[in-house]
């Protein structure tokens, strides 16, 4: 965490501030973990529907790219492929 605080980056700031006051920055978003990894370790947490809503959400206010990760890597992959992407399809279909 030592070189993480001496950055100058806002983002790294607001993210480490965010993990040391609460962790959950909302019901799916936790960043418990951006103290020790950095601001990449921003997590979504939920079941496959929670988490297709969730990115609904960012999509509406018009986030477009996402950079998605999970342990053990190609399991979570394959997971979040068969069982959020659809539903994500599915909901973007709808409208």
């Amino acid at each position: 965490r030592g070189i993480l605080s001496r950055s100058d980056s806002q983002t790294l700031k607001q993210a480490l501030a965010a993990a040391d006051d609460v962790g959950w920055l909302n019901e799916h978003l936790w960043a418990g973990l951006v103290p020790y990894y950095g601001s990449s370790a921003i997590t979504l947490l939920g079941s496959a529907e929670e988490l297709a809503e969730t990115f609904l959400e960012y999509k509406r206010i018009g986030v477009s790219q996402f950079i998605i990760s999970g342990w053990p890597k190609l399991d979570e992959m394959l997971i979040f492929g068969r069982d959020v992407i659809p539903l994500i399809r599915d909901a973007e279909g709808d409208c």
